[in-house]
């Protein structure tokens, strides 16, 4: 620098002063945010890149009396794509519009998509899974989703109408799966992972689970899987045989009153439950009303063959009952008045001021054990009267 100018050293002087001193600048700015502000920029980086995303819970088994599995779920892989990391497009288009049977105008559209997540399909068969795991595509994601995968029902059509059906999350939508969904779908837990700007989740493998799900509980039934299967098998038989649009059978334990079986026909598989029409779909045996008349004539029955009338017995009955001015007409079944050995006894059914009973005109019949009274209150509960 002895060739220099005292002016031009001067600036020289400056130049390396200031750039000093930006450095200093520099250095201390870091360092105030490397160690003063770490753990706030931190959270706020966390805030900004995870998420926290709801883990659903085991599925609880739906048995029968016998512990007999009617309904259970099933582990399944989902498909996902992270469209920014597709190369070939055209031919995973391809093979994955043949593996998973979808339009492959359909399949391209989730791997040309926005965003760094696409589902492709939820629940796949593991057929699907293994190909891909073999030939992976890139871009394309197997996740082992923390819910069950599927709801399954190794009965095939057994009580289908009963058991109901559930979504692709395994939220009960119908029948007993809808009924007892809180006890069954037990207590979600949570997992923290990277998202995306749209608040997808990116498929990484650093995740954490927060909170542990707990699995839902097993709903037994008092129905029996063999009377169940005997139910459905002569119901549909009976009705291929009468020509019937359909039927009802319900088999109850006459000492607890629990339900054995309840069959509706016609029916369907229970992996189908969605796809058939709702009006396939009611279970009739409870949804719909039934006439008074039809539902105690098992009390007028019970009666008469607990006091030794057979099944071939005859008797007589006018067909005309007149209450409160309203005059009703027996059905046109063909049992009309009939003259039969059983005048004498005078078994009849009637009801008058909100009773309904089957006395038979002999006051000895009603100290048997046959001859009982039912009053029915406004509520609809039946109770015993002494």
């Amino acid at each position: 620098m002895g060739g220099w100018s005292g002016k031009t050293r001067n600036r020289l002087i400056f130049l390396y002063w200031l750039f000093t001193f930006f450095y200093v600048c520099l250095v201390a700015r870091l360092a105030h945010l490397q160690w003063l502000k770490n753990e706030r920029l931190q959270a706020l980086a966390r805030y900004q890149q995870e998420g926290d995303i709801e883990v659903p819970a085991l599925r609880g088994d739906i048995r029968d009396r016998n512990g007999v599995v009617l309904a259970n779920s099933i582990s399944l892989s989902s498909l996902a794509v992270n469209p920014k990391q597709v190369k070939d497009v055209n031919g995973a288009s391809r093979r994955l519009s043949a593996l998973l049977k979808m339009p492959e105008s359909r399949v391209r559209q989730n791997l040309t998509g926005k965003g760094t997540f696409q589902w492709l399909a939820r629940k796949v068969p593991d057929s699907v899974a293994n190909s891909l795991n073999k030939e992976p595509v890139a871009g394309v994601f197997l996740l082992r989703e923390p819910t069950p995968g599927r709801r399954y029902y190794p009965k095939g059509r057994l009580a289908a109408h009963l058991l109901g059906a559930t979504g692709v999350d395994e939220q009960g939508l119908d029948g007993l799966e809808a009924s007892y969904d809180e006890y069954l779908g037990g207590s979600p837990g949570m997992l923290r992972t990277f998202m995306d700007r749209d608040g997808w989740m990116i498929p990484v493998e650093s995740q954490r689970l927060l909170k542990k799900a707990i699995p839902g509980r097993h709903l037994v039934l008092t129905i029996d899987e063999t009377i169940q299967y005997v139910a459905e098998r002569e119901l549909a038989a009976a009705c291929k045989l009468r020509n019937a649009k359909g039927g009802i059978c319900v088999v109850m334990d006459v000492k607890t009153g629990g339900l054995l079986a309840l069959a509706i026909a016609p029916d369907f598989s229970a992996d189908q439950f969605g796809e058939m029409p709702a009006a396939l779909r009611r279970n009739r045996a409870i949804t719909d009303p039934y006439e008074p008349g039809s539902t105690f004539k098992v009390f007028t029955m019970a009666t008469a063959i607990n006091n030794g009338i057979k099944p071939t017995d005859l008797f007589p009955s006018s067909g005309v009952i007149s209450i409160g001015g309203w005059t009703i007409n027996n059905a046109n079944d063909g049992l009309g008045a009939q003259a039969a050995g059983l005048r004498d006894s005078g078994l009849f059914f009637q009801c008058r001021h909100g009773q309904c009973g089957v006395p038979t005109g002999e006051e000895s019949f009603r100290q048997r054990p046959g001859g009982f009274r039912i009053r029915l209150s406004y509520r609809g509960r039946p109770h015993r009267r002494k």
